[in-house]
């Protein structure tokens, strides 16, 4: 395969690419996303207090790692979070 295909490493390839432009905008969370951020992130907040005082357990950890994760999700869109159930209403649309 290798003279069919082009390998190059990331830093040959670097100096030709743009610079990098990031363009943020913000917006509002709605009522349905700042519900369900606030309470995932008294959640955290409750996990983070029992840091304060002793280390986490791996379960600990990875609920945490867990929680900061869907509070992203969260604040992308509500689609991403209820996965499961808007594919259902997509798919029960078509």
């Amino acid at each position: 395969m290798s003279p069919h295909l082009i390998r190059r490493r990331r830093t040959e390839v670097l100096t030709q690419l743009p610079k990098r432009n990031d363009a943020p905008i913000y917006l509002n969370m709605t009522d349905e996303q700042r519900e369900i951020h606030e309470t995932l992130a008294s959640r955290v907040a409750r996990l983070v207090g029992i840091f304060g005082k002793r280390p986490l357990t791996q379960a600990e950890h990875l609920q945490l790692m867990q929680l900061l994760n869907q509070m992203r999700i969260v604040c992308n869109g509500l689609a991403q979070f209820n996965f499961e159930q808007t594919w259902k209403a997509l798919e029960d649309d078509a």
